[in-house]
């Protein structure tokens, strides 16, 4: 074989091993149902979160080293393979890289179809990972925060002397009442409104009727939304407990009716929807694109095992959640780093102290959920 030929064959199989390899990549990133922006997140850290990556990784090179050794001895004549086709009465007969360059020109087709799929799913992968709407805070009102040394009426008092306080993130709580509305309550088994119990769901009209404690006025997601209309400069942190996708479905898709209907879907880009699972993102999404989340973790991750919190963490970065919340207890310098590497704030729940609230933010926590704290409460003497 004259040299032209063989540094043209090297050339071919050169292009061939990129596209391969390439291809290989692409496969085992799709196996692992992960985005190129996780991906490329894994290769600047060396895949020190995803060594199984790494491992399917060592497969594909070994069996294309395997590919460039059969490959040398064809071209050097080392060994001489021959194969037969035959389809129907036609039989074809060629022997080891009498035809590879006939291989140049699809090469180059698949290794541009190839290119360009990628490039395509790599620029949608990254603008769906544009930053939240909501650029956080250092203190966000549970359930509307305390009133009169009262904690969890989620009631229009609550919410307007905390507002007056200087809180403008709140978390409320919400219910679905019998006749399928969604109100601002924490559960049925709370003993703040006369005869209303979980074995006694009210409806929305009855729940609205009776004072909270005798004398908080109880609101409904319309009057929420009435809220959010009246003061744009308020964000409110969703707590709507249920995980089960049906009951997912169902809450959040009263809430947009009800949302629409009063004239106020806008609202919801001010809503920071929490997540207790990972498939209730799916179904949320399904119903309205929102902007902002954090991913709770009070139903979902106990403090017990660092690598399922690392796997939470990597699904949320993936998935443009910028927010992870958990009890305070769980904080440590350990978890802290994990989520500063994938770029997620922390918070916590719940902080009524405020020694214990300026220690935890010098950690490196971003904000608290609390009762009774507001900004004023962390400036220095």
């Amino acid at each position: 074989m004259k040299r032209k030929s063989k540094l043209v064959l090297y050339g071919y199989r050169s292009l061939i091993f990129f596209v391969l390899l390439l291809s290989g990549v692409c496969v085992i990133n799709m196996l692992q149902g992960e985005s190129w922006r996780l991906f490329f997140y894994d290769l600047k850290r060396g895949f020190a979160d995803n060594r199984e990556f790494m491992k399917k990784f060592a497969v594909l090179v070994i069996l294309l080293i395997c590919w460039i050794i059969w490959s040398e001895w064809g071209i050097t004549g080392r060994v001489r393979l021959k194969w037969r086709i035959q389809v129907g009465k036609h039989q074809f007969e060629y022997y080891n890289c009498k035809y590879l360059d006939q291989l140049y020109i699809p090469t180059i087709v698949i290794a541009l179809i190839l290119v360009s799929c990628i490039l395509w799913q790599m620029i949608n992968d990254f603008h769906a990972a544009e930053s939240s709407a909501w650029e956080g805070t250092v203190t966000i009102g549970h359930s509307f925060g305390e009133i009169d040394g009262r904690s969890y009426t989620g009631s229009l008092e609550a919410f307007r002397y905390n507002y007056e306080k200087g809180l403008r993130v709140f978390e409320v709580d919400m219910e679905i009442t019998s006749d399928d509305k969604v109100v601002l309550r924490h559960d049925w088994n709370q003993k703040i409104q006369e005869g209303i119990s979980s074995a006694d769901p009210p409806t929305q009209e009855r729940f609205l009727s009776i004072p909270i404690l005798g004398e908080y006025t109880p609101l409904s997601f319309e009057d929420l939304c009435g809220i959010m209309r009246e003061y744009p400069d308020i964000w409110i942190v969703t707590d709507t407990k249920y995980k089960d996708p049906e009951m997912v479905n169902k809450q959040f898709t009263i809430m947009k009716e009800t949302a629409l209907k009063a004239d106020a879907l806008d609202v919801f880009d001010r809503f920071i929807v929490q997540l207790y699972s990972e498939e209730m993102h799916e179904v949320v999404e399904a119903i309205y694109p929102f902007e902002s989340y954090i991913f709770t973790m009070y139903q979902r991750w106990f403090g017990d095992d660092e690598a399922e919190f690392t796997k939470i963490c990597r699904w949320s970065y993936e998935h443009n959640v910028d927010n992870i919340a958990m009890g305070w207890d769980l904080v440590n310098t350990d978890i802290l780093e994990i989520c500063n590497r994938y770029h997620l704030d922390v918070y916590v729940n719940t902080v009524n102290k405020a020694d214990e609230a300026k220690q935890l933010l010098k950690d490196g926590v971003k904000g608290i959920y609390t009762d009774r704290l507001s900004a004023s409460d962390f400036k220095e003497d």
